[in-house]
C-alpha cells in the first residue's frame, strides 16, 4: 500500500547539511510505496528557494507556505492542515525546529504521526536565542511518533534532553552523484589560493563549516602560525561564513598569518574547494556526524579530524584518518607534520576513508533505514 507523506523543511537560504541529506533522501525514496508532497516554509515570496531541494526535478508535488511572524504561522498551520486533509496524508516528517512545531501541532489538530529528522543542535557553542529556540524544540519532539538522529551520539542527547517515545539513528549520508569533480575547477581555485604564483605546488589545508566558536577554527589558525615556521609556502583554506569570521580574521592578522589563509566565505557546492585541499582537518569542539567531515573523505582526502559525537567510528577508530582530541593546538601540528612528511600514509588513510564513506555511509543504506521508519510511524 503506498503512502502519502508529506515532508515539511523551512528555508534558510544556505544549501547544508541538512538540505544536502534531504535532498538525496527526496530523490532516493522508494516512489513505488511512497507519495511524495514538499512543503517548502519560507518567510518571503522573493527570497531565494533555490537553498531547498527542488521538488519539480525530483518529480515531487512541491507547495510553498509563507511564515513570517506568529501570525503567519497560525495562517501557514492552517493551510498545512488544509493540505493534510484534502491530500489524505499519512504522516508528517519534518527537518528543522519551524518545522517541527507544525509536525507537533498536527499531532494535536488531526492525530496523525509525525517522524522528526533532527540535524543537530548547536547547544552550549549557540547564542541565547538559539538555545532557546532548541529547548522548545525539545520540548516539542516529545510528541512525535519516532526521532530520527543522525548518529549514535547525537542520539544519547537527544534521549537526555527529551522524553521522545522513539528514537532511530539514521547516519549521515553521502551521494557520489553529487560530488562531481571539477578538475579546472580545482586548478583555478588553487592557483587563486596561492595568489597567482606560478608555482601552486604547495600544501593546502583546509576545512568547511559554518564560523561559529564551536568549530574550533581558532585552534586551526593557532596550528597554522606553528605549521608556517617549518612550512613557508603552507596556505589555508577555509570554507564557510558565520557570526565568528571577524574574530578569525582579527586572530589571523594577530598571528601575523593573513597571508596564509584564505576565508573563502559560503559557497552552495564546496566539492572544487574540497578538492583544491591536500589535506582536510576539523578542530570541532562538538559535532554529531559532520557532513563535510565525510565529502572529504568521499573525495579522497587525508583527514585530521576531533575525537567528538561519532567521527571516531567514521574514521574506523583511526584507521580512516588521524584523530585528535579537541582544543589541542598541539595535536594538529603533529598530525598534519606526519601527513606533510609521509606521503605513503596520506594515500593510505585516503583510500581508506574513501572505501569507509561508501561502505557504511552511502545514501543508499540511509534511505532503506528511513522507508522502514516511515511504514512503522503510519502503521501505528
Amino acid at each position: 500500500m503506498k503512502r502519502n507523506i508529506m515532508v515539511i523543511k523551512s528555508n534558510y537560504g544556505r544549501f547544508g547539511g541538512a538540505e544536502t541529506v534531504l535532498s538525496s533522501i527526496l530523490k532516493s525514496l522508494d516512489r513505488r510505496r511512497f507519495h511524495l508532497t514538499f512543503i517548502k516554509l519560507t518567510h518571503d515570496s522573493d527570497y531565494k528557494l533555490s537553498a531547498l531541494p527542488d521538488g519539480a526535478a525530483l518529480g515531487i508535488d512541491e507547495r510553498v507556505v509563507h511564515w513570517k511572524n506568529y501570525f503567519s504561522g497560525l495562517d501557514a498551520v492552517r493551510k498545512i492542515r488544509e493540505s493534510i486533509d484534502n491530500l489524505d496524508i499519512d504522516l508528517v516528517y519534518t527537518h528543522d525546529m519551524r518545522a517541527d512545531l507544525i509536525g507537533y501541532a498536527m499531532t494535536r489538530l488531526v492525530r496523525i504521526p509525525w517522524v522528526a529528522h533532527i540535524h543537530g543542535w548547536l547547544g552550549q557553542t549557540g547564542s541565547v536565542k538559539t538555545r532557546f529556540h532548541e529547548w522548545i524544540d525539545q520540548k516539542l519532539l516529545m510528541r512525535a511518533s519516532i526521532v530520527l538522529s543522525t548518529s549514535e551520539h547525537f542520539r544519547c542527547i537527544i534521549q537526555a534532553k527529551c522524553k521522545c517515545r522513539a528514537i532511530e539513528v539514521v547516519p549521515n549520508c553521502v551521494d557520489p552523484d553529487r560530488l562531481t569533480l571539477s578538475q579546472a575547477q580545482v586548478k583555478d581555485i588553487r592557483q587563486s589560493v596561492f595568489d597567482g604564483m606560478p608555482n601552486s605546488s604547495g600544501t593546502i589545508i583546509g576545512t568547511v563549516g559554518r564560523l561559529h566558536r564551536g568549530k574550533g577554527h581558532q585552534i586551526l589558525l593557532q596550528a597554522v602560525a606553528q605549521l608556517r615556521h617549518d612550512h613557508p609556502g603552507f596556505k589555508c583554506l577555509i570554507v564557510g561564513e558565520g557570526p565568528y569570521q571577524n574574530n578569525l580574521r582579527q586572530l589571523a592578522r594577530q598571528l601575523c598569518i593573513e597571508n596564509s589563509v584564505v576565508f573563502a566565505g559560503y559557497h552552495e557546492n564546496i566539492t572544487s574547494y574540497v578538492g583544491a585541499m591536500d589535506l582536510f582537518v576539523m578542530c570541532s569542539f562538538t559535532e554529531s556526524l559532520p557532513m563535510a567531515l565525510l565529502e572529504a573523505m568521499l573525495l579522497g582526502k587525508p583527514v585530521v579530524a576531533t575525537d567528538v559525537g561519532d567521527v571516531r567510528y567514521v574514521l574506523d577508530s583511526g584507521k580512516a584518518g588521524i584523530l585528535i582530541k579537541p582544543g589541542r593546538v598541539d595535536d594538529v601540528v603533529k598530525a598534519v607534520k606526519i601527513l606533510i612528511q609521509q606521503p605513503q600514509l596520506r594515500q593510505q588513510l585516503a583510500e581508506a576513508g574513501k572505501r569507509r564513506v561508501l561502505s557504511d555511509y552511502s545514501v543508499q543504506h540511509a534511505v532503506k533505514k528511513i522507508e522502514s521508519v516511515l511504514f512503522s510511524a503510519c502503521s501505528r
